[in-house]
């Protein structure tokens, strides 16, 4: 298979290029979306709750997939990051509320912190378009 890599421009999320990543990537039928928090471009975090960010997270994956002709439901992967193993259930409750059939696969990490002091939650996505 020879397929041709493009980055995706997704005018709703903060430009990348001066950090050398690209925030969506498609590779054939393959979408890839770098990882996400609660960020909201020229506002900043959208506020220092879990249940906030993990909505604004996801509305920052959708807006990547939507740019790369997807949406949620073509999620397959993610990895989950979160700054506390205490936020697990209420993040998968708040992700219950996004999702709810067709679930993609999860790895969901623990981590000390986040690029920023007040994110909770970074989320890296995979998706596969359907046409």
């Amino acid at each position: 298979m020879d397929w041709m890599k493009r980055a995706v421009e997704v005018p709703e999320l903060f430009s990348s290029q001066a950090r050398a990543f690209e925030q969506c990537v498609v590779a054939g039928p393959l979408i890839f979306v770098s990882g996400q928090g609660g960020w909201v471009r020229g506002v900043g975090l959208v506020s220092p709750e879990l249940a906030p960010q993990v909505r604004q997270t996801f509305a920052n994956i959708r807006a990547a997939l939507q740019a790369a002709g997807a949406d949620l439901q073509d999620l397959v992967s993610m990895t989950v990051y979160l700054t506390d193993p205490r936020y697990m259930e209420p993040f998968i409750e708040t992700r219950r509320e996004i999702l709810t059939d067709n679930f993609p696969s999860s790895t969901m990490i623990a981590v000390d912190k986040l690029y920023a002091p007040d994110m909770l939650v970074e989320i890296s996505a995979i998706a596969v378009r359907s046409s």
